[in-house]
């Protein structure tokens, strides 16, 4: 297992925002609107005045927000779920021991679906395109069961528990194509002693035996978890653990997860709450990026903010404002690092916002970027703040992408002038364009040259000449010593790890660094004829994030 040791920097700090929050979707009475989105749609519950399991269901498209009731009046209604725009509920009188049927009903026709009827108790359904999954009890044993909703074919018995009462089966979660639950034994009969559990999942259209997606121990509490594409997360022993179904990789990815806060995945993308550390009576949202290896902000410091659902590529959640809730939708693009943050209309010294591409720089960064080269060198941001795998260290680090570069720090140099470091960009774009192995690549045994414009660097075998030379000596970072020494130098850009050569894409003579990519334009004015190459941008694409710099919205 792959155990990710999880830690977002602080600094990334609560800047103001001017008007509305551009995720506020609705705003609802109640404490509890459980909102759940398709991408199309969101629906929601919204409490009855007379009665606590009194709840109406109602429905919005993201195009126009106009609420549209699906289901009102005296009834107890739990666990909604939307997919392709039906949303499904359970349904029934209002008493606590009154069994539940599962309804449901296509948003757009307004055909109503009554999806499991048999006078058992059945509860927590979970729906993806045509395929329902839910929870019945007939007083004897639970079962979970799956239908087909184009079919009129009895539903099948996916699990059931013995009949001793000392087994339960958590709630059904469906997503693309697998159905996942929770299978758990007590001791007691009670169930308030140790569980033996095992989190289970199966294609919801083939007849075959379920796979064992993990299994332990767990007291007082059963894990928490959804399924995104061919990944399953789930809470266990206030960890939050991801698991690919295909390859059985395991990640843990964070840890002080409480069972209030149940994850959501789209697949490549997890979501989940945690209590905020700066103001304990907050909850915030995270983000994780599993194919980039990143940790990210979505909310923080702005209220409790609960019950994260990430689908179709969008991302709802619901905050608790006094008496009432606000739900709040967002693209999923629209909550990452890269995506632009709206202009603040106001400014302070510890930070700066750029309206070229919509971000912000603050504190160490801030600081750095100023005294070393600013626009200039580096360019605008691309990103805010947010934490990166870091192999050479095996932990994630605090980062932020610029144009040209890409900035970290380095809490255990604290004080010192290695807090903030360069990423070495340049190897890394080497590497994703397959350069590596080519031949300006291969390093020199030797100084092959007898050219008194250019300099030998034995460390990595190759030159630097004429322009460039003179660029890379006249730059560095300013670590106080007279004019631009060599260590500055290296410490700007490193050492070159190329020879010059025609770039294949841009048609440009070119040559890499560990930290830059140095771009001849020969037709520019003598002070940008040599440029450094916009890094930053190739290497947010690869994460699948906007690289561009563009005007935030």
């Amino acid at each position: 297992m792959l155990v990710l040791a999880l830690s977002l920097a602080t600094s990334a700090i609560d800047h103001a925002t001017a008007g509305q929050e551009p995720t506020l979707f609705l705003t609802v009475p109640g404490q509890d609107a459980a909102p759940v989105t398709d991408g199309r749609f969101v629906a929601w519950l919204v409490a009855g005045e007379n009665d606590p399991l009194h709840r109406d269901v109602y429905a919005a498209s993201l195009a126009d927000r106009q609420p549209r009731p699906l289901s009102t009046g005296p009834a107890k209604r739990a666990g909604l779920d939307l997919s392709d725009g039906v949303a499904v509920w359970s349904e029934g009188e209002l008493c606590e021991s009154c069994p539940s049927d599962i309804v449901g009903i296509r948003i757009e026709t307004g055909e109503h679906l009554a999806i499991a009827t048999t006078g058992a108790d059945e509860t927590a359904p979970a729906i993806w395109g045509r395929w329902v999954a839910w929870l019945s009890d007939d007083g004897q044993r639970q079962r979970l069961m799956l239908r087909d909703l184009n079919t009129n074919l009895a539903p099948e018995t996916l699990a059931q528990a013995d009949a001793a009462g000392n087994q339960v089966i958590g709630p059904p979660r469906v997503q693309s194509g697998l159905v996942v639950w929770l299978e758990a034994t007590s001791e007691s009969a009670s169930g308030e002693e140790a569980w033996d559990w095992r989190l289970l999942a199966r294609r919801v259209a083939a007849d075959e035996e379920p796979m064992v997606v993990a299994e332990g121990e767990s007291t007082p509490y059963l894990p928490e978890y959804a399924v995104g594409g061919e990944t399953v997360v789930y809470t266990a022993g206030q960890e939050l653990h991801a698991v690919d179904i295909k390859t059985g990789q395991a990640r843990a990815l964070a840890s002080s997860v409480t069972d209030e806060f149940p994850p959501t995945t789209d697949g490549q993308y997890v979501f989940w709450g945690r209590v905020s550390p700066d103001q304990p009576d907050q909850v915030d949202i995270l983000g994780f990026d599993l194919a980039a290896i990143s940790l990210f902000n979505v909310t923080i410091n702005t209220g409790t903010n609960r019950v994260p659902i990430a689908k179709e590529g969008t991302l709802a959640w619901q905050r608790a404002v006094g008496e009432v809730v606000e739900i709040h939708v967002a693209r999923i693009a629209d909550v990452l690092p890269s995506a632009p943050r709206p202009d603040p209309g106001t400014s302070s010294e510890e930070w700066v916002y750029f309206p070229q591409t919509g971000h912000y720089l603050a504190n160490g960064f801030f600081a750095f970027w100023k005294r070393h080269g600013g626009l200039e060198l580096f360019g605008y941001p691309l990103t805010e703040e947010f934490s990166e795998w870091d192999p050479d260290s095996g932990k994630l680090r605090t980062v932020q992408y610029f144009e040209r570069a890409r900035l970290a720090y380095y809490p255990e140099h604290a004080g010192t002038t290695l807090e903030v470091q360069l990423g070495r960009i340049g190897v890394e774009e080497a590497a994703t364009w397959g350069f590596l192995e080519s031949r300006a690549f291969q390093a020199f045994l030797a100084d092959s040259r007898d050219d008194p414009s250019c300099v030998f660097f034995p460390e990595t075998g190759h030159h630097v000449c004429g322009i460039f030379l003179a660029f890379w000596q006249n730059h560095g970072l300013d670590l106080g010593d007279p004019g631009v020494s060599k260590r500055e130098s290296l410490a700007l850009f490193g050492y070159p790890i190329s020879e010059v050569f025609t770039d294949p894409a841009s048609g440009l003579t070119v040559q890499y660094f560990e930290r830059a990519r140095f771009e001849w334009h020969p037709d520019d004015k003598d002070q940008y004829r040599v440029l450094l190459g916009r890094i930053g941008v190739t290497l947010l694409a690869e994460h699948g994030w906007r690289g561009q710099a563009q005007p935030a919205p």
